[in-house]
Formats: C-alpha cells, sequence, structure tokens
C-alpha cells in the first residue's frame, strides 16, 4: 500500500499511454485504473478524466480505439460509485451505444440500464 501516496508523483506519466499510440499499453493501465481509484477514493474523478481521454486517443486503428473504449466502460462501470462527477461518464457511456463494435455498444447499453436502475457499480 502507497501509504505515503507516491503514486501521485506519477499520476501524470502512468495514464499517459491512454493517449495512444499503444492500444494494448492503454487497456492495460486502463483495466488497472479501477484497483488505483478502490485504493485512493480522492483521485477518482481525476482517474475517470484520464479514462474518458480514450474517446480522442489515437491509435493504429479506429477499431483499435473501440476495443480500449470497451475497456473503459468496464473500468468506469467498476469504480462509478466512486466518482461524484457522473455527468461526463453518463454522457460517454450514452454516446458508446452507437459504436460501430457491437460489442462495446452491447456493453454500453447494459451498463446504462444498470446505472439507470439506481446502482451505482457492478462490471457489465
Amino acid at each position: 500500500m502507497d501509504t505515503e501516496r507516491r503514486f501521485l508523483a506519477l499520476f501524470d506519466r502512468y495514464f499517459r499511454p491512454i493517449m495512444g499510440p499503444e492500444m494494448i499499453a492503454a487497456a492495460n493501465i486502463i483495466g488497472s485504473a479501477p484497483k488505483i481509484a478502490r485504493a485512493f477514493p480522492d483521485l477518482a474523478d481525476r482517474i475517470k478524466d484520464e479514462i474518458l481521454k480514450v474517446q480522442k486517443a489515437k491509435y493504429k486503428t479506429p477499431e483499435c480505439r473501440n476495443v480500449a473504449i470497451g475497456h473503459a466502460l468496464t473500468a468506469l462501470n467498476s469504480f462509478y460509485d466512486l466518482i461524484t462527477e457522473r455527468e461526463a461518464v453518463l454522457n460517454f457511456v450514452k454516446k458508446q451505444l452507437k459504436n460501430s463494435r457491437q460489442p462495446v455498444a452491447n456493453k454500453a447499453g447494459k451498463m446504462l440500464h444498470f446505472l439507470s436502475s439506481g446502482k451505482t457499480s457492478r462490471n457489465p
């Protein structure tokens, strides 16, 4: 456990790969983000902001970006209960309902349905 909060000094550098160009690195970082949010709940909104950058990320192909977006949906859903500024997440999820990658659109639909039921956390 990082009781001295050394991670804060690395925060920006740690999340930078989300913007690309390597989708695998971005997906791994996005996938680890919920653990970081649980360890540092006060950083949940900052972590959410970093994950949402995936929307403008530049990877090898648009399909790579869609895969990373799928990872982002899963990550955001798993620590949604810690996020206080939720409007951007909800807008992101709604936008993904029209994602050209069907599994991503399906995941967004399940997430939106679950969140609209008033619950705050569950993996889609």
